[in-house]
């Protein structure tokens, strides 16, 4: 050894020994001594956990006044330490590699992210290993894991909110998603560290703001998520679409207008628009169009809710049937708006709800073997294969946001239940939303009792 590296080596040995006897403890087989800081002084209240090679808790302690902790394995092996404090990320350790009679120094530097009174109960073993794998977090060291909660602008819990983690990744937009379950409680797996990763909640039409984070490789992350108060405003949603009333295309560039308001729409290369924010009431929509004939109908608008509505138009001045307006929830507004919005972007092949009614599938797959470069394969008694231009691995199945290995659906879901459906034949053709690293493109469905 070089006398400079002894000199050092010495020198932390005398100032390890000289914590033990600060702290009251004495030299007795292997030991995990450290402390716990943010970036600029102890953290108080701070709680310290050994766990063994599975995550299994063996022995927890509170640091002291001076933000300093003992551990002491019953023998040899292999060790997590995981430091939770309120308002801080939670911090799980790399392996530790313990030797009989070791004394192992483990100080740990926190990072503040929003106050927070409770535990994430979920850092157990058997409900980490359920929700990441059977392996847990220790099989992929340059990954972390985020938990914490979603809560309301009142700090109640949150249960059945989206939470989902977004980075880029090669120059691609990567998304990860999980819901909140009991006590409003979230996990994601597998999320990049190094990196700026950006968390966001949401529930109906609630979003909470994008948080971004940077994960420290190994580690379990604690980022509590708030979503703002529930808004009870007066102003309805409108989305619709013109279409030729004879051969049921849509009517492109359109001029939508609502009567006594300077509120006007273009409508897009599918004949469709929309107006996020209308007061609520009966208006008088406007629709023309050169080679139409105008048309004037009457829409009402609840407060808080979203509104469909198609409007065909004649090449000639002929009496049409009343239009009729269905009342929906916000979600699906937001939903539907979103899925137009990735007809005109992305590269995959679309069916709305006037296309569904036209070819009348009698079931999902019926409507898949209509994609080109869409295979189904049969096989015998369980569910069918689909195969995207001969590739042999399975796409991802989206129902209604909710990721399904249940390929009993493509069967199941009957045509009448469908309001959209989304087929994107390989990543390229993904927007990033919905296909995973490894997965051959994805199948997007929305359910008609999903989004009433």
């Amino acid at each position: 050894m070089k006398p400079a590296a002894a000199g050092w080596f010495a020198q932390r040995s005398l100032a390890l020994a000289g914590f033990l006897l600060l702290a009251g403890g004495e030299l007795r087989a292997q030991t995990i001594l450290g402390s716990v800081r943010d970036a600029s002084a102890v953290v108080p209240g701070a709680v310290v956990r050994l766990l063994d090679a599975e995550h299994r808790i063996l022995e927890r302690v509170e640091v002291d006044a001076n933000g300093r902790f003992e551990l002491r394995p019953e023998g040899p092996g292999r060790y997590h330490v995981l430091v939770d404090a309120p308002g801080f990320a939670s911090d799980l350790s790399a392996p530790i590699r313990v030797r009989e009679g070791a004394l192992v120094d483990h100080s740990v530097v926190l990072t503040p992210v929003g106050a927070s009174s409770e535990p994430v109960a979920i850092l157990e073993a058997d409900d980490l290993a359920q929700a990441c794998g059977a392996a847990g977090a220790s099989s992929r060291w340059d990954r972390g894991i985020v938990v914490g909660q979603v809560r309301d602008a009142e700090g109640e819990t949150l249960r059945g909110a989206w939470v989902s983690a977004e980075w880029d990744e090669r120059g691609r937009r990567v998304r990860s998603e999980g819901r909140s379950g009991v006590d409003g409680l979230y996990i994601l797996c597998d999320v990049p560290s190094e990196i700026e990763v950006r968390l966001r909640a949401a529930i109906t039409d609630r979003f909470s703001p994008d948080t971004p984070v940077e994960l420290t490789s190994s580690a379990i992350h604690r980022v509590d998520l708030a979503l703002p108060s529930q808004v009870t405003g007066t102003d309805g949603r409108l989305l619709g679409r013109i279409v030729d009333v004879g051969s049921g295309t849509g009517v492109a560039l359109a001029e939508v207008a609502i009567a006594g308001t300077s509120l006007r729409r273009i409508t897009d290369s599918n004949g469709h628009f929309a107006f996020d924010s209308v007061p609520a009431g009966l208006h008088e929509i406007r629709v023309a169009q050169l080679g139409y004939a105008a048309r004037e109908v009457a829409v009402a608008l609840a407060p808080d809710r979203g509104h469909g509505v198609e409007i065909p138009l004649a090449r000639q001045p002929i009496e049409l049937d009343p239009v009729v307006v269905s009342v929906r929830s916000a979600r699906w507004y937001g939903n539907m708006r979103a899925f137009q919005r990735r007809m005109l972007t992305a590269g995959g092949t679309f069916f709305a709800r006037a296309e569904i009614r036209r070819l009348e599938p009698t079931r999902l797959v019926d409507l898949l073997r209509r994609v080109p470069g869409v295979r189904i394969v049969a096989n015998g008694l369980q569910p069918p294969s689909v195969r995207m231009r001969g590739r042999t691995c399975d796409p991802e199945l989206v129902v209604d946001r909710v990721r399904t290995r249940d390929r009993a659906l493509l069967e199941d879901l009957r045509g009448v239940d469908l309001e959209a459906v989304e087929v994107y034949r390989s990543a390229a053709e993904d927007p990033g939303e919905f296909t995973r690293p490894g997965r051959c493109g994805a199948i997007v469905v929305w359910t008609r009792r999903a989004v009433v």
